[in-house]
């Protein structure tokens, strides 16, 4: 019984190990990005047809292929950049406050290192300072659960938040640059919803897309704090195995 047992574990652990190597495979080439990335394609695709050249592409189908798919990977990291720089620059309004509030809420602010809040607990303090510390905090909750190996549940669960944060920015630059190319070359002839249509699409596509990343980068704030609660004091106690 004790080698069926031992050839079982070893086998479950092998089958671990080749799902998490076929998983880093996967997150070094973020997946997230084609989604962004093929509605970004989509939109200079639309635009080119729109805009005829003597340019003549490899007729191979394989070569189309895989030239779409690095072109639409492309696009997305383009697009994820772009969503991410106007993420930060709303973000900067709510972030600091928003982490320290929580934290309080929480009554989280005796676990957390003195020289993280003794500068963010002073009267008046705000904007970049208040913000540098808040990230200083806000980076190293995420560095000391990522290295805690009771807590791999909660990493994976804000790792998914962080990919669906990273995956709607892209999508609302994306959305943009539809809007962008609707506006100047309108798919269909006319005025009125004929024109306007397709553009509000767009920018509501933008709109939504873009407050759906905010409310996960929010998530984020809340579990990270909710994790370090759970870790200093537990509601629900483990059950043996």
């Amino acid at each position: 019984m004790a080698g069926s047992e031992d050839i079982v574990k070893d086998t479950s652990s092998s089958i671990g190990s080749m799902l998490s190597r076929i998983g880093e495979f996967f997150n070094l080439f973020d997946l997230s990005f084609f989604i962004s990335g093929a509605v970004s394609f989509a939109a200079l695709a639309y635009w080119g047809s729109r805009h005829p050249t003597n340019f003549q592409f490899p007729s191979s189908t394989w070569v189309r292929a895989l030239a779409t798919i690095l072109a639409c990977y492309v696009c997305g990291l383009i697009s994820f950049s772009a969503g991410r720089v106007a993420s930060r620059l709303w973000r900067r309004t709510y972030f600091a406050s928003t982490l320290k509030r929580v934290l309080e809420e929480h009554q989280c602010t005796a676990y957390v290192p003195r020289f993280y809040l003794e500068d963010a607990n002073k009267e008046g303090l705000e904007g970049e300072k208040l913000e540098s510390q808040m990230g200083k905090l806000y980076d190293r909750l995420w560095v000391d659960l990522r290295e805690s190996a009771s807590h791999l549940g909660s990493f994976s669960l804000l790792r998914r938040y962080w990919v669906m944060a990273a995956t709607y920015d892209g999508l609302a630059a994306a959305s943009v640059l539809w809007a962008l190319v609707v506006a100047t070359e309108p798919p269909f002839e006319g005025t009125g919803l004929a024109f306007w249509g397709p553009l509000v699409a767009s920018l509501s596509t933008a709109v939504l897309a873009y407050s759906q990343g905010q409310d996960f980068f929010k998530t984020q704030i809340f579990e990270l704090v909710a994790t370090l609660a759970a870790a200093k004091e537990r509601l629900i106690p483990e059950v043996p195995s």
